[in-house]
């Protein structure tokens, strides 16, 4: 019992000759209105702490030498501050942050509502100019974004894992029932 009491006593004395090397700064961090500002990151060397939601913070920092103490935060602008703390002193610091307002450039909102719709318009020509076995408007299907095929000298396509019969078809905004008559190898090779 000695021993632990002993082994107790050299440890609170050890530590407490630790933080007398050591001094504290505190405080607490607001914005220009003088609200508590929460999170904010409080950098001294490799040593680091933050603000609770009360804007307060407390930091054991080195003793007796010049220091940089950074408070950052990102809706606000970083502030340093330089200070010379004696051993086993406490420094009261109440920062205030100034708001950080980012200026970008223009916006431009485009009108898409025909690609948001799911409807994609095709150019007739580029079927005469694309090189397949069937020069047709299948041909052009097979080149788009999603559309995939097991054989280019069939007319049948998948979008996007489903059946050609799964897909709305427009010509001249005429709805087209069954426009390629793939089922079953009926009437295979030809198009509209």
């Amino acid at each position: 019992m000695k021993t632990i009491l002993t082994f107790f006593v050299c440890f609170l004395f050890l530590l407490s000759s630790l933080i007398a090397q050591n001094a504290t700064i505190e405080g607490v961090v607001t914005d220009l209105q003088g609200k508590p500002i929460s999170n904010v990151s409080i950098q001294v060397n490799n040593i680091g702490t933050s603000t609770n939601n009360k804007g307060y913070y407390e930091l054991i920092v080195p003793s007796g030498k010049m220091i940089s103490v950074t408070y950052s935060h990102l809706s606000f602008q970083s502030h340093t501050k330089r200070v010379r703390i004696p051993k086993g002193k406490t420094l009261q610091y109440n920062p205030k942050l100034n708001p950080k307002t980012e200026e970008i450039e223009e916006v431009v909102v485009k009108n898409q509502k025909a690609e948001a719709a799911g409807i994609t318009n095709i150019d007739a020509d580029l079927a005469k100019k694309l090189p397949s076995a069937n020069a047709s408007i299948e041909s052009i299907l097979k080149t788009l974004p999603g559309v995939s095929f097991n054989n280019e000298l069939s007319t049948q396509y998948n979008v996007r894992g489903g059946n050609f019969d799964e897909n709305l078809v427009y010509i001249n905004g005429i709805e087209v029932y069954r426009p390629f008559l793939v089922r079953s190898g009926q009437q295979e090779g030809l198009s509209i």
